[in-house]
């Protein structure tokens, strides 16, 4: 097994698009702030305590690690719901969107997410009869897509995306909170990446990559994020990793979002729409322009 082989998968948003999307959501409270809570670095928090384990997937040399976060994240949801029906499909997450040279946009994957769903793993495999990762062109077919399995993505679909302040502490609160957060990571083959500890040490060029994070430790004096990988057991602590403050110093973390299910969500009544609400109108009305800026 090799770093260098292994796929990741972020498209990388035009910073104007990234900077209105991101002020839209903040105006329409689709953001969680710095926590005012301190999180309890002692006890810790685990997901998995509580859901039982998680498969770990494997996305080879593909670049549809959207696809493999989104179904860890819609797995751990459909649990805390009590619901288990098996693993969700990272192909049914990743295959409907088409970019040249593949990979996802945090926009692609939050519409996915929120509007349209996912199948489970049983119905749409992400591996072949071998249980081999698929390679980058059979992730991608969408020839699964009928009415009734576009209908079944959509029972596992209805969540808002939400923004999440990227500082270590706010990170571990919302896991804490919401059973999982998603993350662009900023990385490079520096010959730590199959590690418990990938390092922000800048041996070559950057890469960008989704992971799952499922909770936060403590390791001595040292604060970690306890990150799910989509490269298989053999990366990392079996499939899992670890990210302390550096990566948040040096911006190697530079995307933090989780979903909150729409049946959660209560609206603020407003008799008549303020002038933050207003200009948060005003901004969808510009998101064709910004639209079609995005690269």
């Amino acid at each position: 097994m090799n770093e260098k082989n292994m796929g990741h998968g972020v498209v990388r948003r035009n910073p104007i698009v990234k900077k209105v999307q991101k002020l839209s959501r903040q105006l329409k409270g689709q953001r969680i702030g710095k926590s005012t809570t301190p999180f309890n670095w002692e006890r810790g928090y685990d997901v998995r305590d509580t859901v039982g384990s998680i498969q770990i997937k494997n996305q080879g040399s593909s670049y549809s690690c959207g696809g493999q976060a989104g179904a860890y994240f819609l797995e751990i949801q459909r649990r805390l719901q009590n619901i288990r029906e098996g693993a969700i499909s990272a192909k049914s997450i990743y295959s409907p969107w088409d970019n040249i040279g593949g990979g996802m946009t945090v926009t692609e994957l939050n519409t996915q997410i929120g509007a349209h769903g996912a199948v489970l793993e049983v119905t749409v495999p992400s591996y072949d009869t071998y249980g081999n990762p698929l390679s980058e062109s059979m992730i991608h077919d969408s020839s699964w897509e009928t009415p009734a399995l576009l209908y079944d993505a959509t029972t596992r679909a209805g969540y808002t995306p939400y923004d999440i302040a990227e500082d270590i502490e706010t990170i571990a609160q919302t896991v804490q909170n919401y059973g999982a957060v998603l993350i662009e990571i900023r990385g490079n083959n520096n010959l730590t990446w199959l590690s418990p500890t990938p390092s922000v040490v800048k041996f070559g060029d950057y890469w960008y990559h989704y992971m799952c994070v499922i909770g936060a430790k403590q390791f001595g004096s040292e604060k970690k994020l306890v990150a799910l990988n989509s490269w298989g057991e053999q990366c990392g602590n079996k499939g899992e990793q670890y990210f302390g403050e550096e990566w948040f110093r040096t911006k190697g973390i530079i995307d933090a979002f989780t979903f909150i299910h729409d049946s959660q969500i209560v609206p603020i009544p407003t008799a008549q729409p303020t002038r933050w609400q207003a200009l948060a109108l005003w901004f969808r009305q510009q998101w064709g322009l910004a639209k079609s800026l995005a690269i």
